[in-house]
């Protein structure tokens, strides 16, 4: 669906990459025959009072943060999240500002910087690098923001820092999980002293540990009989909920204590994880969707309710109820003596015997299960054909196939038929071999744009050679969307070897926190054979990592960066930026190599190796920035480990290409 803007701008909606900013005043002309009322077959073609007005209630918005109400260390990157945004439109504010204040007199830290960098990004998380926060004290985070409707609203985050003493707990966990799956809950603790010079060793670290339930939101549920208590030399604690343990429709608060006397360390929060439910689930298994005329109809339905530990057809708090459409004649099914057929609407089988229908009878089956209040509905498609050879089995399928897409167009409401039945919309995969009996793929390396709703299906089909009637299965799947993200940098001038910020906006969505990776290709070819599954020569600068806030250093070139983002539930969003690094002019001698970060290392090498392998000096100041990235191969760092291997590997490629380069240019010569 469309929308054309009075401005003569038009925004599609499917594949926006951000939400559409329409405001009040702005003039939305509908395309005449794109949508209706529900359960109406007609579409409107006219449209009247189609100028957006203010609502007549506007409310401020409102925004919830997950901020820690205990003191954290400050000589750590520290991420609070939003947790909530109600009132905004479904669309980004018009306008953020951010300002602080500080109690006590240790300073401000980096507090400016980092608020402007908020302020310029337009960055409603906050990645508080470290060293940002002063030590022990009280700071309070101001941020206004605005709707499209103008309305305003201020909020205060109160955060308290210690002196680096005491270690952090990071967690690393989802907010929403499912009954059926199996939960674990990771917590790390980190300890970074704020003293240069110091360095806090954790082996003699003893934390008394204490994890429990606190609060479940639904008396009713069952209890999650979370029970820890322990003491712990270890820096890494994990708890395991077996599946099945918590109740569906239930938010459970969890209170993990952990202290250390001997540093006089007391660290103390709470934690939410909703269980959603799953639902009822319904399946024709072993049901054939085309049927000889002289076979037997049998129906087999299979249903259960995924939140609880049963078998199919085995809770006896699940009803069901059976029913079926002729689609010919949009009546109920009749025999082929045009008898309504007996259905027992109750039961998980249902049996006719053979030559009950008519051939080219096309039948919608419908289940309905019910379970305390909710109602889910499923259908399967039954074709009865009479085929006499291959040619004419051939004319029979065909005359199905145009009858299906007649009805296609006549009863376009109907979901299932539209997105299951219309064959030109199906992406082929693969057609495979007899010898085949175990097949796996990649779905995304075949189709990338889901563009039609958040469920999809997989038909498979298998035939004998010499048999017309083929044995399909279809399977139905939920799609898990991926984060809609917006890539952002602020200089428009990029100069080679200068420090530049990145950063990735995002909408709000139940699959947060999301994971952040950025990779770098130096060169054309290196990305094209990348697409192509070939290689990957990459740097990996930033490795799915929380923060979303990124610092880049870049040789002078043109360079092709990934920016990958995964949610909680696994589904990637790739950016893709395309980059003109500017010159810059660079001075080789005098440079102390030790103040230049890892990442500032490998551009520096890259931008000699490309640019100045002619100046001594240079190659010099490249041979011991080479060292020091050598030593990363020893880092206790896993990342910083393959962005060296990756470094290396680069450089040699790079050389044998210089090498052969310069071999050719002596032949021409």
């Amino acid at each position: 669906m469309q929308y054309r803007f009075r401005q003569r701008k038009t925004i599609n909606i499917e594949y926006r990459s951000q939400p559409p900013t329409i405001i009040p005043g702005d003039k939305i002309d509908f395309l005449p025959g794109s949508f209706g009322h529900k359960n109406c077959n007609d579409k409107l073609l006219h449209f009247f009072l189609n100028e957006l007005e203010n609502p007549t209630s506007p409310f401020a918005p409102i925004i919830k943060y997950d901020v820690p109400t205990y003191p954290i260390n400050p000589c750590d990157e520290n991420i609070i999240l939003m947790e909530e945004k109600l009132y905004d439109g479904l669309r980004s504010f018009i306008s953020l500002s951010w300002d602080f204040v500080v109690q006590e007199q240790n300073g401000n830290g980096d507090l400016a910087n980092f608020v402007t960098d908020l302020i310029n990004f337009q960055l409603l998380d906050l990645t508080i690098p470290e060293k940002t926060l002063p030590i022990q004290s009280n700071v309070t985070l101001i941020l206004v923001v605005q709707n499209f409707v103008l309305k305003k609203t201020a909020y205060q985050i109160l955060i308290q820092t210690h002196a680096g003493q005491f270690p952090s707990i990071f967690s690393k966990l989802k907010r929403q999980y499912y009954p059926f799956e199996s939960i674990k809950l990771a917590f790390t603790l980190v300890k970074k002293s704020c003293i240069e010079s110091s360095t806090l060793s954790n082996d003699n670290s003893k934390y008394q540990t204490k994890f429990y339930e606190v609060y479940r939101n639904n008396s009713k549920s069952k209890p999650s009989n979370i029970s820890y208590t322990d003491l712990v030399n270890s820096n890494l604690l994990e708890f395991i909920i077996q599946r099945y343990s918590l109740s569906a429709w239930t938010a459970y608060t969890l209170q993990l204590t952990i202290s250390d006397s001997s540093i006089q360390f007391y660290n103390q929060q709470n934690l939410t994880i909703q269980i959603k439910s799953a639902g009822i689930f319904c399946q024709f298994n072993g049901t054939k969707k085309l049927l000889k005329y002289s076979d037997f109809t049998n129906i087999y339905i299979q249903c259960k309710d995924l939140d609880i530990q049963q078998n199919w057809n085995e809770d006896p708090n699940l009803l069901i109820k059976v029913s079926c459409l002729d689609l010919t004649s949009q009546k109920e099914c009749k025999d082929s003596k045009q008898n309504n057929i007996q259905i027992n609407s109750t039961q998980t089988t249902q049996f006719f015997p053979k030559a009950t229908f008519l051939p080219f009878t096309i039948q919608a089956w419908f289940v309905i299960a019910k379970k305390n209040s909710l109602s889910y509905s499923y259908k399967i498609i039954i074709i009865s054909i009479l085929i006499m050879d291959i040619q004419q089995g051939l004319s029979i399928i065909m005359k199905i196939y145009n009858l299906l897409l007649k009805y296609l167009f006549r009863v376009d409401n109907t979901f299932y038929i539209i997105k299951s039945q219309q064959f030109s919309d199906y992406q082929l995969v693969t057609i495979l071999k007899p010898q085949y009996y175990k097949y796996s793929f990649q779905l995304y390396d075949y189709y990338q744009q889901f563009n039609k709703g958040d469920k999809f299906l997989l038909k498979f089909l298998a035939q004998y050679i010499n048999d017309i009637m083929p044995n399909q299965v279809d399977i139905s799947l939920s799609l898990n969307q991926p984060p809609i993200c917006i890539f952002q940098m602020l200089e428009q001038n990029i100069k080679a070897l200068e420090s530049h910020k990145m950063a990735i906006n995002y909408e709000q969505s139940e699959d947060k926190p999301y994971l952040y990776q950025m990779k770098v290709f130096l060169f054309t070819d290196d990305f094209e054979e990348f697409q192509n599954k070939s290689s990957d020569n990459s740097l990996l600068f930033y490795s799915f990592q929380q923060s979303n806030n990124l610092v880049g250093y870049f040789p002078n070139a043109e360079i092709i960066i990934i920016f990958q983002i995964i949610d909680q539930r696994g589904s990637i969003t790739n950016i893709q930026q395309r980059l003109n690094i500017s010159q810059t002019q660079i001075v080789c001698t005098n440079q102390t190599i030790s103040q230049l970060v890892f990442r500032e290392k490998i551009a520096w090498i890259f931008e000699i190796m490309i640019n100045h392998q002619d100046e001594q000096n240079c190659v010099r100041l490249k041979d011991e920035l080479l060292k020091y990235v050598e030593l990363g191969l020893n880092s206790k760092d896993i990342y910083e480990q393959l962005l060296a291997h990756q470094t290396i590997n680069l450089y040699k490629k790079l050389i044998v290409k210089q090498q052969a380069s310069n071999t050719s240019k002596r032949y021409l010569e």
